[in-house]
């Protein structure tokens, strides 16, 4: 009796595809599958469409003049049983915009969130998975999963827990729709609120206004701090324990 074969599984890229721009000024695409089963029938490809109008062809890259800001190449592999792979990628990195925050921004309390966006020459729906927010860090804490999308299809918002006072270091790493990634990196600082200082006086408490010239000299025990701060001053705004 003959014994048949049947192949079901589809060719895997195994590199690209890949759209760069050369410096000469073309826009050079390169890519590669590979098929464990009936083996590599060829590749099809389209710029800026995934019509295929030409036949299959062995070869794995291709240049072109670009004649638009963007481009994007549509790549399609085909196995000797006719099982297809596409891929897609274009021609220009994303980029990610947080309105709300840039570096050297100074905060007296860390915002409770901020919205960014994820910019692309290509269509970017992270509710449909068309882009992706790939890592948020924060003082090189993983908190992406703090972030969430909105009624907007290219917008996210990161929530964060308040933070202590000085300088922080935000990371984001996001995806377009065909792979390509882009970091934002931001450092900004939480200044705080200032020292408030409350003292016993005259039967009362009474608090040192900024706008006061006072000079107050004390001196305490450290060992009694806690007790010292509870029933003769109160000072907020700043760590006790580094005084």
């Amino acid at each position: 009796s003959g014994l048949t074969k049947i192949d079901t599984t589809k060719p895997i890229f195994v590199n690209g595809p890949q759209l760069i721009l050369t410096p000469s000024g073309n826009l050079s695409a390169s890519w590669e599958a590979a098929d464990t089963g009936s083996g590599l029938l060829g590749y099809f490809f389209a710029i800026d469409s995934c019509v295929f109008e030409s036949p299959p062809t062995s070869q794995t890259s291709h240049s072109f003049v670009p004649n638009a800001e963007a481009h994007f190449i549509c790549v399609m592999a085909k196995d000797l049983a006719g099982n297809e792979a596409i891929e897609v990628t274009d021609s220009g990195d994303p980029s990610i915009n947080c309105t709300d925050i840039m570096s050297g921004k100074e905060f007296q309390e860390q915002p409770k969130e901020i919205i960014c966006r994820i910019i692309d020459d290509s269509i970017i729906n992270l509710s449909e998975n068309l882009g992706e927010v790939k890592r948020i860090e924060l003082d090189g804490v993983d908190i992406t999963t703090d972030y969430s999308t909105t009624t907007k299809e290219d917008e996210f918002k990161i929530s964060f827990q308040p933070q202590e006072i000085g300088v922080h270091w935000l990371q984001i790493n996001a995806l377009d729709r065909y792979g390509r990634e882009c970091v934002f990196i931001v450092e900004y600082m939480v200044t705080g609120f200032g020292v408030e200082i409350t003292y016993w006086g005259e039967g009362v408490w009474a608090k040192v206004t900024p706008e006061t010239d006072y000079s107050i000299s004390f001196h305490w025990n450290k060992v009694d701090l806690s007790d010292f701060f509870r029933t003769e001053m109160q000072i907020g705004g700043v760590n006790l324990d580094s005084l």
